[in-house]
Formats: structure tokens, sequence, C-alpha cells
């Protein structure tokens, strides 16, 4: 770190002269950045369903049996219910209506993607040919858990912390003066690569989803502080 270098530098000219206790502290602002990756731990993924009917009954019925089909799906898969409201065509300053549009969008969290692929596949089934339904999937990407993110976050901000206090020590030994910590800022950061899935969206006898190639993903903390010397 090119800042404390200099810091410390100084330090050392100062104490060349003299060794005296300080009138007033001398206060250093400085940060520590501690790095480490973690392998990401489950795969994301969802889809989109929409069904239109001009009866709104049957509508309802269709994001019934597909709500049915997710359920059958949990834990991996969940939603929170579906949507349906009126559709309109507009002309001439008319307004008319053309029936009712249904929506349901779920969720799924999983390790293994032939599990993700059951579901997928039930889905196509379900549907088949039928042109009331409109499909749209979200790319599988890898994640990772909170549980895990938690965990390492712990890690390197204890590691951050003991590189603060070690700073800080070489602090006092350069200037010849006790230093101590006044206030350390933590700051996280984390990036998850996000792979997209090569899914084939015609209809098929059955569908393949392909799983993304898993990268580690980086994690840091950043701690700014400052230190007192007296």
């Amino acid at each position: 770190m090119k800042k404390t270098a200099i810091l410390l530098s100084m330090f050392v000219a100062f104490s060349a002269h003299a060794r005296v206790k300080l009138a007033d502290p001398i206060v250093i602002t400085d940060s520590v950045t501690v790095s480490d990756t973690i392998q990401p731990d489950s795969m994301t993924s969802g889809m989109s369903l929409s069904y239109k009917h001009s009866d709104a009954a049957e509508v309802s019925k269709a994001l019934e049996a597909l709500s049915a089909i997710v359920k059958q799906h949990k834990p991996m898969c969940g939603f929170n219910g579906y949507r349906i409201s009126p559709v309109y065509s507009y002309k001439d300053g008319k307004q008319t209506m053309e029936g009712y549009s249904g929506d349901l969008d779920f969720s799924c969290s999983f390790t293994d993607i032939k599990k993700y692929e059951l579901i997928y596949n039930a889905i196509f089934s379900h549907i088949g040919d039928s042109d009331s339904y409109v499909m749209s999937s979200s790319p599988v990407r890898w994640v990772v858990s909170k549980a895990q993110s938690d965990a390492k976050r712990t890690e390197l901000k204890s590691r951050a912390i003991k590189e603060v206090l070690r700073t800080v020590k070489e602090y006092s030994k350069a200037s010849g003066h006790p230093c101590s910590v006044k206030d350390i800022a933590l700051d996280f950061s984390d990036s998850i690569p996000v792979f997209r899935e090569s899914t084939r969206m015609a209809k098929a006898a059955v569908l393949t989803v392909s799983e993304p190639d898993r990268t580690d993903a980086p994690f840091s903390v950043s701690a700014k502080f400052s230190a007192a010397c007296k």
C-alpha cells in the first residue's frame, strides 16, 4: 500500500529527530482490503407463464393447473400466487374488451439440473401445442447461498480487523509513539458471475436444460480506519 509506505516514511523521519510526547495526537486515516473467492453452491432459474381466454373462469382453471405442477416441486420451486386481468383493444378511440389474461411467475433453487428439467418438461407437456399459453424462462445461473455468503463475510471481517491492528502497530513502531484505532468502517463487496443457459424454447418431446459453468466468485472487505498516535 503506497499511501501507508509514505506515511511510515514520514514517521521515521520525524522520530529520528525527537521521541517526545506529542502535545496533540496525530490522527491517521488509512484503509486495508482483504480478498478471497468462494464457489457458488446453488443454481437458480424460473419461468413466467401467461394464459389468455375470453372467459375469466377458464383462465383461473388454467392457472390453477399450472400452480399445481409447481407445488409438486416444492421446496425447490415456489410462487406467490397468480394474477388475472382484463385484456382490452383500442380502435378509433373505442375500447373493446377481448377477454382475460392470467400470469404466473415462479422461481426455483437447486443443485441438480436434472431436477429442474423435471418441472421444465412437466410445464411444456401440460401446455402442449396450445397457442393460448406464452412461456418465457429466465437463465440458469450459479449463486452463493446466504449461509455460505454470511460465513465468508464473517471470516473476511475478522481478517480485515486483524490487518488494521497490524498496520496500526507498524505505525507505532515507525513513529515511536503508541498508536491506537479510533474507528473502523467496513465495506463488503462481492460479485457472482452469471451464465446463460442454452435452452430450446420450441415444442419438443423432451427438453434439456444446460448447466452453466461454475466459476469461483470474488469476495472482498475494505476497512477504512483512523488511528491516533500520542
